[in-house]
């Protein structure tokens, strides 16, 4: 992946997921921006005061992105 970002970051903008793995073990996904719709308070979930990206199934209920809220 390191040789080609511009290729992989265009390909996950149009909708292609990406798992990325260090030592085979899968440690984190690419995703377009536009899956990762709201925030979840780790604290509701977790008694933390972290806050998490959640995915949701249906991007036309999810609550506005939060870069629309400035």
């Amino acid at each position: 992946m390191r040789n080609n970002v511009s290729d992989v970051l265009r390909r996950a903008e149009r909708g292609e997921r990406f798992t990325i793995t260090v030592g085979g073990r899968p440690v984190a996904e690419l995703v377009d921006s536009d899956v990762l719709i709201g925030f979840l308070s780790a604290g509701d979930a977790h008694h933390q005061d972290a806050v998490d990206w959640v995915r949701v199934s249906d991007p036309a209920s999810a609550p506005p992105h939060p870069s629309s809220r400035r």
